[in-house]
C-alpha cells in the first residue's frame, strides 16, 4: 500500500514537472517567434537599404548601414539556430523520459 502511495506521489511530481516543462517550451516558442519577427524586420530593412543604394545619395552611409544590418541579421540567425538546437534536445529528452520511465517502474 505504501509503495502505491509512493508511486502516486512520484507520478504527481512527474506530471507537475512535465506541466512546468510545457510552460517553458511555450515561452521558448514565443521567444523564437519574436526572434523570427526581428529577423524578418532586419531583412526588410536590408532590402530597403539596397534599394536606397540605387539612388544618388551618400553611398558610404548606406554601405555602413547595410553592413550593420547584415551583422545583426547574422547574429539573429545564430541565436535562432542555437535556440532551435536546444529546443530539439529538450523535446528529445522529454520523450526519452516519458518512454523509459514506465519501463523502469515495471522492474522495481
Amino acid at each position: 500500500m505504501e509503495k502505491i502511495n509512493e508511486d502516486l506521489q512520484t507520478e504527481k511530481l512527474k506530471s507537475q514537472q512535465i506541466g512546468e516543462d510545457l510552460q517553458t517550451e511555450k515561452k521558448l516558442k514565443s521567444q523564437t517567434a519574436i526572434r523570427c519577427a526581428k529577423a524578418a524586420i532586419l531583412l526588410s530593412s536590408l532590402k530597403n537599404a539596397t534599394k536606397a543604394l540605387s539612388t544618388d545619395g551618400p553611398q558610404l552611409q548606406n554601405e555602413s548601414k547595410i553592413e550593420k544590418l547584415m551583422v545583426e541579421l547574422a547574429k539573429e540567425k545564430q541565436k535562432l539556430k542555437k535556440l532551435r538546437h536546444w529546443i530539439g534536445i529538450l523535446i528529445l529528452f522529454y520523450f526519452t523520459v516519458l518512454f523509459i520511465y514506465p519501463i523502469f517502474l515495471k522492474f522495481h
